[in-house]
């Protein structure tokens, strides 16, 4: 079953990451590099958006892994370890309960970020364009990114139901449909002169897609109707909500700063650099983003059965999944890395792009600055799946020092995307690059007693 996981999960990143990749040629002669800056900046929004579930949904992962495999109550911090008796029993009491208690929070979290969109969203894309008749077309793709965007947000907790119950080749098969009708509806509407708006309608297909499927995937497996059958109500959902959201919310935070670390220059660049220089350095991320995804698709189909070793004490198993996990999120970055270093932006040029990738040393510098980034989030996930979250004060602190340094240095020196790509290395590489792979080694691979976080 896991070797399926794994075909569909690299075909799902691969498309999902490659999705605009492939549909490049086309927008790169539709659309101009100011167009395509905006497209980026929807992109740099939406995934600030998307964080409003503050860390709720691979915490839900998580808790559901943990009552899929027995648990039959939910702790705030760690977890309980389970007896040989109680070992993939389901508490469906338990299970209907943290259901509809996520179904409530991403309700109001999709209001929530309806409202920003509609607002500060909406003024911010105002402050980039130019008057004139192509900010109508502008504002009627945002229209239907923003839906799209809420739609994601509100359907986000069918993803972690999938994936909590170990069903990871029905989301990848969902995402790899969805991303699929992204390539297909953008290409043709683009060809056919919708311009912007066709690359947000190719989006909306998308998101729709992904969650017809997934609820259909979930209905399939008989989910919902044992639910039904078995889960009458026993647990208090503000009870179910406090245990959730104990290290979600730190999840949540560390997401958010990771943003301010990685994707907020995105939205200062467009500021201060220009649209066009924001498209050169938004497509350099997508294509490191793109095969880091790719890369870590092995891992992220074994969490769950690293959260079930992990709760049932079998410590030399995970140290072999771990390890094994992590060879291939290092072959898989390095080989992609190498291609877009060297072939990247010939590559490009073949397309006949009027963008292109930064320059050499610049994708060199962004390659290695992302590996460390790649390995210290491994690290700090493989943390999270003992219900821990030690990271919240380097993250905000990293996050806060990233966004201030960068801003102070495009504000007043007049500085240019050099610095904003060295703040990011040289912050990071101060503690959180180091920090979090050296606990898990101390935690998981050494008899040393934890250090404290």
């Amino acid at each position: 079953m896991l070797k399926k996981d794994v075909i569909w999960g690299y075909l799902s990143q691969f498309l999902q990451y490659s999705s605009a990749l492939l549909v490049l040629p086309v927008l790169l002669r539709a659309l101009s590099s100011f167009e395509l800056g905006i497209w980026y900046v929807f992109m740099a929004i939406s995934a600030l958006i998307m964080m409003l579930d503050m860390g709720l949904s691979p915490t839900l992962a998580r808790n559901i892994s943990y009552i899929m495999s027995g648990a039959k109550q939910l702790l705030p911090n760690g977890h309980s370890i389970l007896d040989k008796l109680s070992v993939g029993v389901i508490d469906y009491q338990l299970l209907t309960s943290v259901v509809q208690t996520s179904r409530k929070i991403f309700f109001i979290l999709a209001s929530l970020g309806f409202l920003l969109l509609a607002t500060f969203g909406t003024y911010f894309i105002f402050f980039l364009t130019p008057h004139g008749g192509d900010r109508q077309i502008i504002f009627s793709a945002w229209g239907i990114f923003a839906v799209s965007t809420v739609i994601n947000l509100y359907f986000k907790y069918y993803t972690p139901l999938l994936q909590g119950q170990g069903l990871f080749a029905k989301f990848y098969k969902a995402s790899s449909v969805a991303n699929l009708s992204f390539i297909i509806v953008t290409a043709l509407l683009v060809t056919f002169d919708f311009g912007l708006i066709g690359v947000s309608l190719g989006f909306l297909s998308s998101t729709i897609v992904s969650r017809i499927l997934s609820w259909h995937y979930l209905r399939k497996e008989g989910f919902f109707l044992l639910l039904q059958i078995e889960g009458a109500e026993k647990y208090k959902r503000y009870e179910i909500f406090n245990v959730l959201w104990h290290n979600a919310w730190r999840l949540g935070v560390g997401v958010i700063c990771a943003f301010l670390i990685q994707r907020a220059s995105i939205l200062l660049s467009s500021v201060y650099l220009g649209l066009v220089t924001t498209a050169a350095y938004a497509m350099t991320l997508q294509v490191f983003s793109a095969i880091l995804s790719v890369a870590s698709v092995a891992f992220n189909i074994h969490q769950p059965q690293l959260a079930r070793l992990k709760i049932a004490g079998e410590q030399k198993n995970m140290q072999k999944l771990i390890l094994k996990s992590s060879v291939s999120i290092l072959s898989v970055y390095v080989f992609g890395a190498l291609v877009v270093v060297f072939f990247g932006n010939d590559i490009i040029s073949e397309i006949g792009s009027k963008t292109e990738l930064l320059p050499v040393a610049l994708l060199i510098w962004v390659a290695i600055m992302l590996m460390l980034e790649l390995i210290h989030s491994t690290a700090a996930t493989i943390i999270t799946i003992g219900n821990q979250v030690p990271f919240v004060g380097s993250s905000i602190v990293s996050g806060i020092a990233v966004l201030l340094i960068s801003l102070l240095g495009l504000h007043y020196g007049n500085l240019d995307i050099y610095w904003l790509i060295g703040v990011q290395f040289t912050v990071q590489l101060l503690y959180n690059n180091w920090k979090w792979p050296y606990v898990v080694y101390v935690d998981i691979f050494s008899n040393k007693q934890r250090v404290a976080c």
